[in-house]
């Protein structure tokens, strides 16, 4: 890897801070391998200080480029790592937790991890004072034929399911990243009693993610092409079985557990709040929102957002063409997006969406990060 990632950079659903770097596990398909982070000790770059100025620094930034107070986008720490593999950065995360929520206390923290340490950090987790949601990443893949694609100590089922409960108990909200969710890992004859395990754990929802094409060895690996199997690329680079995942949402329907594409519609429907990133707009809608299995009450709060059928004022449009330089912007109302006739990073096209409340489609998206995303 020849650039570390930034301290704090914006993504899809959230405002990411990365003051740790490195993986001691070696999934297959995770975006790291190829940045050389995998099969590493996680590495404490930043002490809390310097991280929680940077966060406020980047807050602070992106209001007075649009004149109002930041929104409270979930802050989520740790994407070039999983912050629960090692006992060091759980003892960092006990004094970084809590100060990132004394400072940003209308920002929800997020946690991603599939560690088997999970249960023994959420005792770290509970010390913030800001709503906590912790995403448990479970594929499965230990039950499969495929075992070997998650190198490395992860979390069994049984510890996932356990960590589910013990976040309940302490008043945080756990989540289920189905990632990767595939054929072969996830039979559609397994889905029902998976899907009844995962509810009855206490878990919130979960968030179906198929295999993301950039910065993945899949195809270059013998032992997993079979992985791809029935599986067709969406537009955002994740390759996914239309089938199975229509199964999923027949089944979270039948038993009554939320099921989503989106992590912005999970962390909505935990915190009782309608989705903000607009993924129920037409166009986006269409593969996140209309198909999943999510609760009346939930669709409803983000079906009274979708009636009033809000479009951007000239004067936004406007401004957003100043700020980018774009030589041309349109509202396109078939696809509820703006168009920028510019280049644009792709930090700047998540910063963007967060502010106006409206998704932006520049001519073409610099990549910034290991992952295209899905704004």
């Amino acid at each position: 890897m020849t650039q570390l990632p930034p301290l704090v950079s914006r993504h899809d659903t959230w405002v990411s801070v990365d003051p740790i770097i490195g993986c001691p596990a070696d999934c297959t398909y995770c975006y790291l391998r190829p940045l050389s982070l995998t099969r590493l000790a996680p590495k404490i770059r930043s002490n809390v200080a310097e991280v929680t100025g940077a966060i406020a620094a980047h807050l602070e930034s992106a209001g007075r480029s649009w004149g109002r107070p930041a929104s409270p986008v979930p802050i989520c720490i740790g994407n070039y790592t999983d912050v629960f593999m090692s006992a060091d950065v759980v003892a960092f995360l006990a004094e970084l937790g809590p100060e990132i929520g004394r400072c940003f206390p209308n920002h929800p923290i997020v946690f991603v991890t599939k560690s088997p340490l999970a249960c023994q950090a959420i005792e770290v987790l509970r010390r913030s004072s800001s709503p906590t949601i912790l995403f448990l990443s479970q594929s499965f893949v230990c039950e499969s034929s495929v075992p070997e694609i998650e190198n490395g100590k992860t979390a069994s089922v049984a510890i996932t399911l356990a960590a589910a409960r013990k976040a309940r108990e302490a008043g945080i909200i756990p989540v289920h990243f189905w990632r990767p969710f595939s054929p072969v890992l996830n039979p559609a004859d397994s889905l029902s009693e998976r899907i009844r395990m995962v509810r009855d754990a206490g878990f919130s929802s979960s968030v179906l993610v198929g295999f993301k094409s950039r910065g993945t060895a899949l195809k270059s690996n013998p032992a997993v092409q079979g992985l791809l199997t029935r599986t067709r690329p969406v537009e955002y680079g994740e390759a996914v079985d239309p089938q199975l995942i229509q199964t999923a949402f027949e089944e979270g329907d039948r038993l009554k557990h939320p099921m989503y594409r989106h992590t912005s519609c999970a962390i909505a429907n935990a915190l009782g709040m309608p989705e903000s990133l607009g993924t129920w707009r037409p166009g986006l809608g269409d593969e996140y929102c209309a198909p999943c299995s999510c609760p009346t009450i939930q669709r409803a709060s983000c079906a009274r957002l979708r009636l009033r059928g809000e479009v951007p004022e000239p004067e936004l449009l406007e401004r957003l063409k100043t700020q980018t330089g774009a030589k041309r912007i349109a509202w396109d109302p078939g696809h509820s997006l703006i168009r920028l006739a510019c280049d644009l990073p792709q930090d700047q096209v998540c910063e963007l969406s967060h502010a106006t409340g409206f998704r932006i489609e520049p001519d073409r998206v610099f990549v910034t990060r290991a992952w295209r995303g899905s704004m």
